[in-house]
């Protein structure tokens, strides 16, 4: 039987992406790996768009307080973000620039306020080389009322994944 993993960056406690990662676990009972930074991202929604788009623009990666020591355990590793400009988060950038991904099977997952997935899957394909990308997921905000069947369904379409 495979092992999986759910890695996770979210902004705040009760934000999209920890409330799709939650349905995804209680779906799968999955481990779960929330990627938090040390310094942590402004608490209000404008000042966290807009430092979040200066770090984009400098191309500066957060510190992350810690990343999974050893992903040997796992063979499916679920990796989730909120979509930030039209790409993955800069915490999740700073984890897979850092974490070996090869030879993992990854199904990434995202939220976003409107502009759908962006560049998330193509910049995965691009940072994760060696890793089996499964076809991923995007949710408007949390996903809504549908979001448990959605995610269901899209387990099914990624069963050779788990």
């Amino acid at each position: 039987m495979t092992k999986s993993l759910i890695i996770y960056y979210s902004w705040s406690e009760a934000a999209n992406t920890k409330h799709i990662a939650e349905i995804i676990r209680q779906q799968t009972e999955a481990d779960v790996f929330r990627v938090k930074t040390v310094k942590p991202y402004p608490d209000t929604y404008a000042a966290c768009v807009a430092k979040a788009g200066m770090d984009i623009l400098s191309s500066t990666l957060p510190e992350l307080q810690k990343i999974p020591a050893d992903l040997n355990d796992y063979d499916t590793i679920f990796l989730g973000t909120p979509i930030w400009w039209g790409n993955m988060s800069q915490p999740i950038k700073s984890l897979v620039k850092q974490v070996d991904f090869s030879g993992k099977k990854l199904l990434p997952f995202c939220t976003h306020g409107g502009g759908g997935k962006g560049k998330y899957l193509a910049k995965l394909s691009e940072t994760c080389k060696g890793a089996i990308i499964g076809t991923g997921i995007a949710f408007l905000k949390n996903g809504g009322p549908e979001a448990e069947t959605q995610i269901s369904d899209w387990l099914k379409q990624n069963g050779n994944m788990l």
